[in-house]
């Protein structure tokens, strides 16, 4: 029975030497969260997430009071460590909560002991209490740090990971370089009271600072179990660490991911979170099933809202044979949700490559402490969603993504394609050019006329947006490599409607048209869409993909029946109208970790899914919790 915290300022590299050893000390490890910022929890009580959903809620509350519209990320900092101003009565309320919170997380750890397993803290509740707090401490503040003085138990081993004020706001400036040293302070004040207490110096790189950490965990349980007579934890009992060197750390970058000896040989997973991915990339464009938001570039989009990303490559003979891109952040009170869109892309259609991707990623997102994970496989990826769900995966609930689409085949010459269109659009595309709409390619200092028309779409419909910073980060990744383009129609100099698509690999996407209301009667919107339609016909594009209709359409489109009544006249018969195939994708599937959000999910939404409410709140989360814009009814 064996823990070890790991302590530091922030910028130390706590997580990062806690999910080393979690993934490559021998033996079974098992990460523990046992800090007081509930954001970065694997596990809390609902009343404390509940309670951190409250303050960020409010926060965001006072930034506008303030008049304060910026998209910056709420300082956790601000909301966990500033000091309450409420009653005696909140106060004791929090004291009560915050010891049930630590005792639950103790239970946890003892329970992991018990079985065998090394638990790693990552941080611990008596070292951030060290300097949480000013020179005045309230009663309830004395109390709480009384009982982790003299009641709470101790870790076996604390690692301090210490490190320079300057090296540490280098590489985490989110708090000032006085509060990092005051910090360091504390905890050397702190530590100096306790015989297991191990200073590591963390300014070196992070797999020199893993490799002493080992060491001296190693050293640890080779003195424990001689002291109780037993065999040593490595030896025991198998685990993930079995056969493997322990002097591979996991950092920023590629590393190999490791899978158990006793798998059927497959190909080697290498796991990256490098910014630049230009082979990846290019194998996407080159594969079919392969799609943007699949690439780097995407993900530097997606970074802009909160996302985060991890690709998991899967290489066979020096050469890329499939792969995914795993998007995360993390949310109040659920944790933190990861999501796959059109993965994994493969190029050899094999068995074992399908299983050993799909079952990294369900290991990257346990380490990453990721509790909801949902995966859309690519179009053709139809054996994918086989495999996952004999690894435990279910069909989604929530409408992530569109299921269904059209898509338009461009091999066939301009006029079978102009003869494929609806009468009513062909006749309105004609109406377009009699009535002075002029088509015209956009340019970045297009993006806010673009954003102008795009909030008028939304505040009509009812959906929230990006901010513009997402579209303007969208130009500068995908346009320069050719792969966005914008079209504008205007009317007599005013911006009527706007086009996003993207082109990539053999396929254009249209990934956003938006209109401002006006003009309809002169239909800028077919002829726009049209013009879209030439360019990746004459560009030498095989499809056109218009991303998206409701699935009830195509149901009743391979039954050879009229689409329903509610749906004409809307922007799925708008696209209909342009004569491409009915097409489903595969669906999305989830596999939720955490029992009570799975019972939500699988109980609890389905009933509310076409609420309103719940619409909004599945929009909220696509653009980013906190930096959609407002939309009107």
């Amino acid at each position: 029975m064996t823990a070890i915290a790991l302590v530091g300022a922030d910028g130390a590299g706590k997580t990062t030497l806690a999910e080393a050893l979690v993934d490559q000390f021998p033996g079974r490890v098992v990460y523990l969260y046992m800090g007081a910022n509930a954001a970065s929890s694997n596990i809390a009580l609902p009343s404390t997430r509940l309670v951190y959903a409250l303050k960020v809620r409010l926060e965001r509350k006072a930034r506008r009071e303030r008049g304060d519209s910026s998209n910056e990320p709420i300082s956790l900092h601000g909301i966990e460590h500033r000091r309450d101003t409420r009653g005696s009565l909140w106060a004791a309320a929090r004291l009560v909560n915050r010891i049930a919170e630590e005792t639950m997380r103790q239970i946890v750890s003892w329970f992991h002991q018990a079985r065998g397993s090394l638990v790693i803290y990552d941080r611990h509740f008596l070292f951030d209490s060290s300097s949480a707090g000013g020179p005045k401490r309230r009663l309830s503040e004395r109390i709480h740090i009384w009982f982790l003085e003299h009641i709470y138990p101790k870790p076996h081993l604390v690692l301090f990971l210490d490190a320079p004020a300057d090296v540490l706001y280098s590489r985490k400036q989110e708090v000032p370089k006085d509060y990092l040293e005051n910090r360091r302070r504390a905890f050397l004040a702190r530590g100096s009271s306790m015989p297991e207490f191990v200073a590591l110096d963390a300014s070196r790189p992070a797999e020199v600072v893993y490799e002493e950490a080992a060491r001296h965990i190693a050293a640890l349980l080779e003195s424990r179990a001689k002291r109780f007579k037993r065999p040593r934890l490595w030896e025991a009992r198998g685990g993930r660490g079995e056969g493997r060197s322990n002097n591979v750390p996991v950092v920023a970058g590629a590393s190999p991911a490791l899978s158990k000896d006793d798998e059927e040989p497959g190909p080697e997973i290498v796991i990256s979170e490098s910014g630049d991915a230009a082979e990846w990339d290019e194998f996407l464009a080159a594969t079919e099933g392969g799609h943007h938001v699949q690439t780097a570039a995407w993900a530097r989009v997606k970074g802009i809202v909160g996302w985060r990303a991890v690709r998991l490559i899967a290489t066979a003979d020096g050469r890329i044979v499939g792969g995914a891109q795993l998007l995360w952040r993390p949310v109040p009170v659920i944790g933190a949700i990861g999501y796959v869109p059109k993965g994994p892309v493969l190029s050899v259609d094999a068995a074992s490559i399908r299983k050993r991707l799909v079952g990294s990623l369900v290991e990257e997102a346990r380490r990453r402490r990721i509790n909801h994970l949902t995966i859309q496989p690519p179009s053709g990826g139809e054996a994918l969603v086989d495999e996952l769900e004999a690894q435990g995966f279910r069909h989604s609930s929530v409408p992530v993504a569109p299921v269904s689409t059209t898509v338009i085949d461009l091999r066939p010459d301009f006029e079978e394609l102009t003869a494929r269109l609806s009468r009513k659009t062909r006749y309105n595309v004609g109406v377009g050019g009699r009535k002075g709409v002029c088509i015209r390619e956009g340019t970045e200092d297009d993006i806010v006329a673009y954003y102008d028309v795009l909030s008028a779409t939304a505040a009509r419909q009812g959906f929230a947006t990006y901010p513009i910073s997402y579209f303007v980060e969208m130009w500068r990744q995908l346009e320069p490599p050719g792969n966005l383009k914008m079209f504008v129609a205007e009317y007599r100099g005013e911006v009527v409607s706007a086009q996003l698509i993207v082109p990539f690999g053999d396929t254009v996407v249209n990934k956003l048209s938006v209109w401002s209301g006006r003009h309809g009667s002169r239909r800028p919107n077919e002829l726009l869409q049209w013009h879209a339609i030439e360019w990746s016909k004459r560009n030498g594009f095989r499809f056109y993909d218009f991303e998206g209709i409701d699935e009830r359409a195509v149901e009743a489109l391979q039954r050879r029946e009229p689409i329903p009544e509610d749906l004409k006249q809307t922007v799925t018969s708008f696209k209909l109208g342009f004569g491409g195939d009915a097409v489903r994708y595969p669906p999305a599937l989830s596999l939720v970790r955490s029992r009570a959000l799975r019972w939500g999910y699988e109980t609890v939404f389905p009933r509310i899914s076409g609420s309103g409410l719940a619409r909004r709140a599945v929009n909220r989360f696509r653009v980013g919790l906190g930096s959609g814009k407002p939309s009107g009814s």
